[in-house]
């Protein structure tokens, strides 16, 4: 993973397969590290982004389940 400008690079070794990760992306990108759940990370995209609701737990849950499809991630979406 790199980071430049709000702008977050995510490479998969095995296939070099690449996630460009816009803005918002990024940020919940950062928020799945075990410390925070689907709930607190919908919450803190609304916050920091200014969005409603249906709108920053559409952009997570979709994001979320990418990663996991890709091997990224597990992160319980329930």
């Amino acid at each position: 993973m790199r980071t430049i400008e709000d702008q977050t690079v995510v490479v998969i070794p095995d296939t070099s397969m690449l996630f460009d990760l816009n803005e918002v992306a990024s940020f919940i990108w950062k928020r799945m590290d075990g410390r925070h759940n689907l709930k607190k990370i919908i919450e803190e995209v609304e916050n920091e982004f200014d969005i409603d609701h249906e709108t920053a737990t559409g952009d997570a849950v979709e994001l979320i389940e990418n990663m996991k499809e890709a091997g990224l991630a597990v992160f319980d979406t329930e």
